[in-house]
């Protein structure tokens, strides 16, 4: 194994190149968190002709490093296995034969040989051994034999032993059983089990479990919950099975928050049983479970992968994630490709003790296609364990472009308080958060102000996609210090530096403009549309510095900013001095914008005399319009309304006509008077005239 170099490749050959054979060159590992290599390669030699020692030379040729290495053949060491008796101590009634099983497990190489005897003596009985398979490890085998005997001949207390031969036991293993001398309720036993790790920090639904074994029978057993302190609890329905032994296992669930498990709450099983002359009773806590001083955290490392230039005649890629030095053994494992669960299937090996006696390690296998590998996804193997609160884990993805890069630098950045904690909820917070970290081992965020500590709130800490960390420090601060152009500085120090990172944050100093805020309705697609939902949209612009906080209300109660509130970030115009402006959009119901709610939105900025701008829309009244008011009574209205006016047409020429005729006939009268009148007095000229002719 060649570890720790930088950039790929390195050369391996063995015997400097006169070995060809029998050599298998793994793909490399990129470890994420330190960003250097590590590359194995595996000869196999046959037993025949064998050398007492191999040299195995290797070359990188970016940094002129050469060394030879003297490997000693390992030869497999055969394991001998170990041989449990599994047996019915109580039979059930009508029963007329007992089934004897011997598990025979952990053993290498393969051949085996069973034989049954009866009172250390060999016997005839009919037994059936099953072919040996692989365990989970894939380095050693396990096998079973089951024998069948009369009621009669194990009534009688015969001693029946499983006789196991094996290459590599210097004598037999055995294991023996027979009837039990009595049928005492002493034998049943009860266990409690803690939440697993992964139920606990990844579902966020832990369990505890009561196991209750040896049950004599499934009458009159009662399984109860309670708080140390007090209070009954409710439990999941229990289940209750058949042992293989004669006896029934019942197994009670009880569902409880983390913060309690977190908080050392003791919890109580008790047991009662119809056989039981006195309930039995056990407590479990957090405490009792593990002792937190014993507790370690594992190590996780992802082997076998990250190849550069896979072989193509390989058709699959195995991925080994190596998890060691853990206690307790209890932990849970989680493959990820591309971040998502559930995608590939893992082979996970029992913990087994380290050699320090007190801690446990254990593999987690899965195979992936080449072509899957060639397609650049990452696979993530991630570990939960009480030891730790945070997850653990490890990543592998192909190289691009035949180059691994070495992990971005930490970055660190400093948040301002939004313009709504300043001035509306008066807790204004600054936070700085630290980017790109490798781990968090060795980090440590402090804050400071004219050269005394401050006392920030808890740091939060979170894995992302790429498999470094981010941390979060938030640090309270008054709205007058923070207007007042108070400085704080975030300091932040980590193994990984060669020198601590520090950033200074204050109010941002320069030219102020105030926004100006305009509220739109929803457009007309929508509200005819077939959907149920319509959106509101606010701009604000014209404002400097971008600070802002942007709130809607509906009916003055503030909508929480969920699915309903999308904002966007804040834009800044064109030109030198140019003010910044945003959009933020609110979705609402058509019941809601045709109750006529009205809804509000507010602008918070510190450029604004009353520190706050808002203006408030709703649905506007509507025109009551009578769809087929020209259309079906358009004639008959029609004709209504030219009936009206032929007739007051008609009465008013009737009216003119007689005020006409009355008229003329009276000034006729008055002429016919007048000429009448003047008749009698005038000469007659005609007369006249004659006698003057």
């Amino acid at each position: 194994m060649v570890h720790g170099y930088f950039p790929e490749p390195v050369t391996v050959q063995w015997e400097s190149g006169t070995i060809t054979r029998g050599i298998r060159t793994f793909p490399s590992v990129h470890h994420s968190s330190s960003g250097l290599y590590t590359t194995t390669s595996q000869l196999t030699v046959p037993s025949e002709g064998r050398k007492s020692q191999y040299h195995c030379n290797v070359q990188h040729r970016h940094t002129s490093f050469t060394h030879t290495g003297v490997v000693t053949p390992c030869i497999t060491k055969p394991v001998p296995p170990e041989v449990r008796v599994l047996h019915s101590c109580n039979p059930r009634p009508g029963e007329t034969t007992v089934e004897l099983m011997c598990l025979i497990s952990g053993f290498f190489p393969v051949p085996v040989v069973v034989e049954w005897l009866v009172n250390d003596k060999p016997s005839h009985i009919t037994a059936t051994t099953a072919t040996p398979w692989k365990d989970q490890t894939g380095n050693t085998f396990s096998t079973s034999s089951k024998a069948s005997i009369s009621m009669e001949n194990w009534m009688d207390g015969k001693t029946y032993t499983c006789k196991v031969t094996h290459r590599a036991s210097e004598s037999t293993v055995k294991g023996t059983v027979q009837k039990c001398e009595s049928d005492s309720s002493s034998g049943i036993r009860v266990y409690l089990t803690p939440p697993n790790p992964g139920d606990l920090y990844i579902n966020q639904f832990p369990k505890l479990t009561c196991l209750v074994v040896d049950l004599p029978s499934n009458i009159g057993l009662q399984i109860t919950w309670t708080r140390e302190t007090g209070g009954t609890l409710t439990p999941d329905p229990t289940e209750i099975k058949d042992a293989f032994n004669g006896t029934y296992t019942a197994l009670s669930s009880l569902p409880i928050f983390p913060r309690d498990w977190e908080s050392d709450t003791s919890f109580v099983c008790k047991v009662e049983h119809t056989d039981l002359p006195s309930p039995i009773t056990k407590a479990i806590s957090r405490k009792q479970a593990s002792n937190p001083s014993e507790l370690q955290a594992p190590e996780v490392q992802l082997l076998l992968h990250s190849s550069c230039s896979s072989k193509a005649e390989e058709s699959s890629i195995n991925l080994l994630c190596l998890i060691s030095g853990f206690y307790p053994s209890s932990v849970t494992f989680e493959w990820l490709v591309d971040g998502q669960t559930n995608l590939v299937t893992s082979i996970t090996a029992s913990p087994w003790k380290d050699a320090n006696g007190h801690t446990f390690s254990t593999t987690s296998k899965v195979n992936i296609t080449q072509e899957e590998w060639m397609m650049g996804k990452t696979y993530t193997c991630r570990v939960t364990h009480l030891g730790t609160r945070d997850k653990i884990q490890d990543q592998a993805q192909k190289c691009t472009d035949n180059k691994c890069k070495l992990p971005t630098s930490i970055h660190v950045f400093l948040t301002p308080p939004s313009p709504h904690d300043l001035y509306e909820s008066r807790v204004p917070k600054i936070t700085c958060l630290v980017v790109n970290l490798p781990n968090d081992t060795g980090l440590n965020i402090t804050w400071w102000q004219k050269g005394k500590a401050l006392n920030p709130e808890v740091q939060v800490k979170r894995i992302e996609y790429n498999g470094t960390t981010t941390a979060t420090s938030t640090l309270d601060i008054s709205t007058y210090d923070w207007e007042s152009g108070e400085s704080y500085t975030c300091h932040v120090e980590h193994v990984d530096l060669p020198s601590p990172i520090t950033e200074t944050i204050s109010k941002k100093r320069g030219h102020k403009s105030t926004p100006s805020i305009y509220v739109y309705h929803p457009g007309q697609e929508e509200i005819v549309g077939p959907g149920d939902s319509l959106s509101l949209t606010c701009l604000v612009r014209g404002f400097h510095p971008d600070d802002i906080s942007i709130l809607w209300k509906k009916n003055n109660d503030t909508v929480t900013e969920d699915a309903q509130v999308t904002t966007t970030l804040t834009v800044k115009g064109k030109g030198k001095n140019a003010n910044y402006f945003v959009y933020s959009l609110l979705t609402i119901t058509k019941v809601e914008w045709d109750n006529r709610d009205s809804f509000t939105c507010r602008a918070i900025h510190g450029a604004l005399d009353m520190k706050f701008i808002q203006r408030t829309i709703e649905k506007p009244p509507e025109m009551i319009v009578v769809d087929d008011i020209c259309s079906d009574n358009e004639d008959t209205e029609l004709e209504g309304l030219w009936a009206t006016i032929s007739v007051f047409i008609t009465l008013f020429l009737l009216s003119v006509c007689y005020s006409a005729t009355i008229t003329l006939f009276k000034v006729k009268w008055l002429f016919s008077t007048v000429v009448e009148l003047k008749r009698p007095g005038s000469p007659k000229y005609k007369n006249v005239i004659q006698r003057v002719i």
